[in-house]
């Protein structure tokens, strides 16, 4: 009779050796993803005072009025900087919404509160986007895009707020600015990212005046970078 072609069981000690191959490789590879992530370098934390100060220099930038700086700087210079500190904040990513509620609370200042009436809603998430620009000034193009996706991504929350519209720039810059800092494929990336996101935020104001400095901005930037 004709040997059967069908192969003969493997002992159970094949098997065995299988699985223990198995898990090795498993651990390998989970050891091998932790190092590469622990690697990987981390958003320094920024002081609350660093964005402060970088994110009015942000607004200097923009040639805003001057009466508009003046209420900006009261705002954060002389009042959020001293509640900051009153409450042991040190670094920005440690006021949450609730907090800045606690900070709109403390005005005493009811006219000028009035007028800054996009800080009187923390449900803009004003002090996320205030992060996002801070990592964005400090070349953590990473970080920043990170904190003003966040803003997107409560649409829901932030409603008609004007962090909403502006999250898209910040995205769209802070991808530019890591399509410059990275290499190849990630580079090639990021700048896809870019694009869509002054896309995004070219369509959201295709109505406001054609004279605003920061839509300027946004179509020169959008422009260099096709």
């Amino acid at each position: 009779m004709a040997p059967s072609s069908v192969a003969a069981p493997r002992p159970r000690s094949w098997e065995r050796a299988e699985d223990f191959k198995r898990k090795l490789e498993e651990e390998f590879e989970a050891k091998q993803q932790g190092l590469e992530e622990a690697s990987r370098p981390k958003p320094a934390l920024v002081t609350v005072k660093e964005a402060v100060s970088r994110f009015l220099n942000s607004k200097r930038n923009e040639n805003l009025a001057d009466s508009t700086l003046d209420k900006l700087t009261t705002i954060f210079e002389k009042q959020f900087l001293a509640w900051a500190t009153s409450y042991g904040f040190v670094h920005i990513t440690e006021i949450t919404t609730a907090d800045l509620e606690g900070f709109r609370d403390t005005w005493t200042d009811g006219p000028l509160a009035k007028e800054i009436g996009f800080l009187n809603n923390a449900s803009c998430l004003y002090h996320v986007y205030v992060r996002g620009e801070a990592y964005l000034a400090a070349g953590q193009g990473g970080a920043a895009a990170a904190e003003f996706q966040k803003i997107i991504d409560h649409s829901g929350i932030v409603w008609n707020c004007w962090t909403g519209g502006l999250a898209h720039l910040g995205v769209a810059r802070a991808s530019a600015l890591q399509s410059r800092t990275s290499q190849e494929a990630d580079a090639d990336a990021a700048r896809v990212r870019a694009l869509a996101a002054y896309q995004d935020f070219l369509a959201l104001w295709r109505d406001a005046d054609p004279d605003i400095p920061i839509l300027d901005e946004a179509k020169s930037e959008y422009a260099k970078l096709r």
